[in-house]
């Protein structure tokens, strides 16, 4: 699904940041994917200027 779907479906505002893992194996039963939903008062972007950019990250965008 993708996520701005899924967060309308939850009644959540998706944020432009996604994080992603790169998995070495193909998922299975069991396997561990991550997701991070937080409750805040925050908009978007000082949400993630507050959770996510605070320059010590090690991160890059990918087109």
């Amino acid at each position: 699904m993708e996520a701005a779907e899924y967060a309308d479906v939850l009644g959540c505002e998706p944020t432009p940041l996604f994080q992603s893992f790169w998995l070495t194996d193909e998922p299975a039963d069991g396997a561990e994917v991550f997701s991070l939903m937080r409750t805040s008062d925050l908009g978007p972007d000082a949400y993630l200027d507050h959770f996510f950019d605070n320059g010590d990250e090690h991160q890059r965008v990918v087109e």
